[in-house]
């Protein structure tokens, strides 16, 4: 099921068996990952690395999942990042709701399915590689329209 590889995964879960669970599906898909326990530290792995989407769980010690999503969309530098929030406790569709109101771009259930975690990732990914192309495009274009500019008044 692999559609891409060579992306970057934040995998944030406060219980080690679920970071090693992601991290081998993430791995099987052909992407880097740095695993991470709480949101804070989801947040510094944005900001020392280049990084294309985060695994995020809701509930977590420091901080929590949906405060870390907030932050991460309120941030220039990191709210293009599409965050997929995982919980095992907060099932409901207020929960569902209240993580895609705070940024992320999809949800999914613990226990993780990992042909339904993989696609999701995939999605997302694709998503990202879209959104890459767009900007590269578009600073084309405007590379294009500058030397434009200067050749006509030269």
């Amino acid at each position: 099921m692999q559609i891409m590889s060579g992306m970057k995964v934040v995998i944030a879960d406060d219980i080690f068996t679920n970071r090693l669970l992601l991290s081998e599906i993430i791995e099987d898909l052909g992407h880097e990952y740095i695993t991470v326990e709480n949101g804070k530290e989801a947040i510094e792995a944005l900001m020392n690395n280049n990084i294309d989407i985060v695994l995020m769980d809701i509930e977590m010690p420091v901080m929590n999942g949906i405060d870390a999503i907030k932050t991460i969309k309120n941030d220039p530098d990191t709210k293009n990042i599409p965050i997929i929030m995982s919980t095992g406790i907060m099932t409901s569709a207020k929960h569902l709701r209240i993580a895609l109101e705070a940024g992320a771009i999809d949800f999914i259930r613990k226990p993780f399915d990992k042909i339904e975690l993989q696609a999701r990732v995939n999605s997302a990914l694709l998503l990202v590689k879209s959104y890459k192309q767009v900007i590269a495009q578009k600073e084309e274009l405007l590379l294009q329209e500058k030397k434009i500019i200067e050749k006509e008044s030269e």
